[in-house]
């Protein structure tokens, strides 16, 4: 059964040890890659990685070493250009940001706002970069 965040917080602050605490709760801890997450959704919607990497506006090599795991830890801009390129809605791009470990899309910021806008109105990398940069914000 997965267990909320607040139900997975008390148990740490009760927990006597960590290997204890994530023993108890594998099944609702993500322990997934960020590579393995991003080829799981791109099997799921039946994209085809080489389009998706090539309207995502990341170079090729810097994008396969993503989906290979090779960079363990890509910057938020660039799994977002890999999102906004798989053509997700804005609730598919939250969830995962949010189990990803990635800050989720926050409309309050002026730059998040303009990035949300863009996911709604399905504008591509371009269109979305295009937006950032004539409001002022740094590109994707």
């Amino acid at each position: 059964m997965n267990k909320s965040t607040d139900e997975l917080l008390e148990e740490i602050k009760s927990a006597n040890t960590i290997d204890e605490y994530l023993d108890e709760n594998s099944g609702s801890i993500c322990a997934k890659k960020v590579s393995q997450m991003l080829e799981a959704l791109i099997e799921q919607k039946g994209l085809n990685k080489s389009e998706v990497i090539a309207k995502s506006e990341i170079s090729q090599v810097y994008a396969y070493q993503i989906f290979s795991g090779v960079k363990q830890a890509p910057g938020r801009d660039k799994i977002l250009s890999l999102l906004i390129a798989m053509e997700l809605d804005f609730d598919e791009v939250q969830s995962f940001l949010k189990q990803s470990g990635y800050p989720f899309l926050y409309a309050k910021h002026k730059r998040d706002s303009i990035i949300i806008f863009c996911i709604q109105n399905r504008k591509t990398v371009v269109e979305t970069n295009n937006e950032l940069y004539s409001h002022g914000e740094a590109t994707l």
